[in-house]
């Protein structure tokens, strides 16, 4: 009989994460068994199925090398989930989708016009039941009401160590403080810019000789190293309701309790 790994969040003042090896595959008893326990205990709870690929939809919008870094995993296997469609609010990397076959949807974002750009992002994302979205340097700050409705759901990859330098140009701010550290992190979006719980981080030396175009080329890799292609356990085993969500998670498994 095939075997699942089965994962159970469970949530009232703190969250826990447990992990079921080697069990049959779906039985309805487990659900009713797990309900029965959360209203015993007053828990909220969701079940997820590690043999259950999500689909995944990537935001980018000029850049390519994180997008090359997803398309790749996905390619090799090592994904933990299938992007279905690329969006996009430029068609700069048109030449990479094609490439790797996966479809691209540009929808412009004008000033003016960025409500009712993220109302087609928002129907493209429902009428493709994409399960997670992840931004890939997509350059324009999502709306609460957006981030609200995927709450949890959600992956940033943001270029410097957070919760240094969050925002916009992070690499003109490390040049200027003068810091001989930095790096790029994977975190949960939510309505505070950059604050949402951290997946992973990684950092590179850099020195007073580094201009900020060599902190930009070295922070290239070290994006590449932090995206979720790297998180790929993230992809497969459920997502976080962030009310109730750790400040950090601990190798994309174990919670730490802020």
């Amino acid at each position: 009989m095939p075997t699942n790994t089965r994962r159970v969040k469970a949530a009232s003042s703190s969250c826990a994460w447990f992990g079921i090896e080697r069990v049959p595959a779906r039985s309805p008893g487990h659900q009713a068994g797990i309900e029965a326990l959360a209203r015993q205990f007053d828990l909220r709870w969701e079940l997820t199925f590690s043999d259950a690929r999500p689909r995944v939809a990537v935001m980018v919008s000029k850049s390519s090398h994180c997008l090359y870094d997803l398309m790749l995993c996905q390619q090799l296997g090592d994904l933990g989930g299938e992007i279905v469609r690329i969006v996009s609010n430029h068609d700069t990397l048109s030449d990479v989708c094609t490439h790797f076959d996966v479809p691209l949807t540009v929808i412009p974002v004008e000033r003016d016009q960025k409500a009712a750009a993220e109302a087609q992002q928002l129907a493209l994302l429902d009428g493709l039941r994409i399960d997670l979205v992840v931004l890939a340097r997509y350059m324009q700050i999502l709306s609460p009401a957006f981030v609200e409705r995927w709450q949890g759901r959600i992956i940033n990859i943001h270029h410097s160590f957070l919760p240094a330098f969050a925002g916009a140009r992070p690499y003109q701010q490390a040049q200027q403080r003068g810091v001989k550290v930095i790096g790029a992190t994977a975190h949960y979006v939510t309505a505070d810019l950059d604050q949402g719980p951290i997946i992973e981080q990684d950092v590179c030396r850099v020195s007073h000789r580094d201009t900020v175009e060599d902190m930009m080329r070295k922070g290239e890799s070290w994006n590449d190293w932090c995206s979720p292609g790297r998180c790929a356990s993230t992809f497969s085993g459920g997502f976080w309701s962030l009310a109730t969500a750790p400040s950090c998670l601990v190798d994309s498994r174990r919670l730490c309790q802020r």
